[in-house]
């Protein structure tokens, strides 16, 4: 099981049940005979009276970003870097400047991610990004989602079905909506 609560992300120990930061329920654990939800320490399911000897444990995740949260942290992290890129370079190398443009973006979303951070778009959109196992994801996970979402953005911006799946399959994270 992840380490890594997925509410707040905080650290907890391997045989915790509960999170030590905001005391939310890292996993769920379901009923092996008939997968009944399991409360700690019970010794019997309650529905089928089956003995808990070995029970099917769940990671608990938050909902998944919408494609609308998705594309408008997208959005908004790209306007940003797209600003300073067009009042830094733009007056010497306006040229340059629409090859730095998607550059510093892909950068800035990929710096702004690894290792648990959120980039500005993000915070305000409430989400971030996590590996599979509720973990912080790492600069070359980052990287690739970046990659993925900046190919994927018109389709993002159009609510297609099934483009948040196929970001989650091809980069290895998943983009999750925090409460």
């Amino acid at each position: 099981m992840s380490p890594y609560c997925p509410s707040c992300l905080g650290v907890a120990g391997s045989s915790e049940v509960r999170c030590p930061l905001d005391q939310q329920f890292l996993r769920r654990r379901n009923c092996g005979a008939c997968g009944a939800e399991l409360f700690p320490r019970e010794q019997f399911c309650a529905e089928c009276g089956q003995p808990n000897r070995n029970p099917v444990e769940v990671l608990l995740l938050p909902p998944e970003a919408s494609a609308r949260r998705q594309f408008g942290s997208l959005f908004l992290d790209y306007l940003g870097t797209g600003v300073l890129v067009f009042i830094l370079v733009t007056p010497w190398f306006p040229i340059l400047s629409l090859v730095l443009f998607p550059l510093f973006g892909i950068f800035y979303r990929t710096l702004g991610r690894a290792w648990g951070n959120q980039t500005f778009g993000q915070a305000v959109f409430s989400t971030t990004t996590v590996t599979p196992e509720a973990g912080p994801v790492g600069p070359e996970k980052a990287l690739s989602r970046a990659l993925w979402e900046l190919l994927k953005s018109p389709l993002l911006a159009l609510g297609k079905a099934g483009v948040e799946r196929d970001l989650e399959e091809r980069s290895s994270s998943l983009e999750i909506h925090l409460a």
